[in-house]
């Protein structure tokens, strides 16, 4: 597995226990919360420079969201949707999004490795 490859998984990872809540302000739809998925791993593939797809990050975005949505806490939907991480998540929500991040990683782990095809064939 190379370096950048390798670099997204743990930051996908990191990213799952590092998120933190906000103030509960009523329950955001799905398309919400998968926008902001969508934009916490976008922010933080780009400071990686890892070279995922927009079209793998909404997949894993969408993966995501189907494995978390129906049992996340409604203060870790707010923070997904609004991207405010004010205050911790509980430790449910924490182990329920990184073992999401986990099943959801091949959507990550497939764009990095034709990224890494296609530069090696250059």
């Amino acid at each position: 597995m190379d370096i950048r490859k390798l670099g997204a998984l743990t930051a996908m990872s990191l990213l799952a226990m590092s998120l933190a809540a906000c103030e509960n302000t009523g329950s955001p739809t799905r398309e919400n919360v998968q926008k902001g998925y969508i934009s916490i791993v976008k922010d933080s593939l780009e400071e990686l420079n890892a070279g995922v797809t927009s079209d793998a990050i909404d997949d894993y975005a969408a993966c995501l969201v189907d494995a978390t949505f129906d049992q996340l806490s409604e203060s870790g939907l707010s923070a997904l949707a609004n991207q405010d991480f004010s205050e911790a998540f509980s430790d449910d929500d924490v182990t329920l999004i990184s073992d999401a991040s986990d099943g959801c990683s091949q959507y990550i782990e497939d764009s990095l490795d034709e990224a890494e095809a296609s530069s090696s064939a250059s």
